[in-house]
């Protein structure tokens, strides 16, 4: 495959909530593109590398 994928576990004692689930992860979060996607698909995954490449871009 020749691809790494790191992955942290963050988990929450105090918070609940979608919205602060989010801001945590991005907080967290390292690397220089950033992406948020519900897991329910409401937002086809097909669609990540055509919005990658538009971030690329507009940079």
């Amino acid at each position: 495959m020749g691809v790494d994928f790191p992955l942290r576990l963050i988990v929450r004692t105090e918070e609940r909530g979608l919205a602060s689930a989010v801001v945590t992860g991005m907080q967290q979060a390292r690397g220089e593109v950033l992406m948020c996607m519900d897991a329910d698909l409401s937002h086809p995954p097909e669609q990540i590398p055509a919005l990658y490449r538009m971030v690329c871009d507009a940079e």
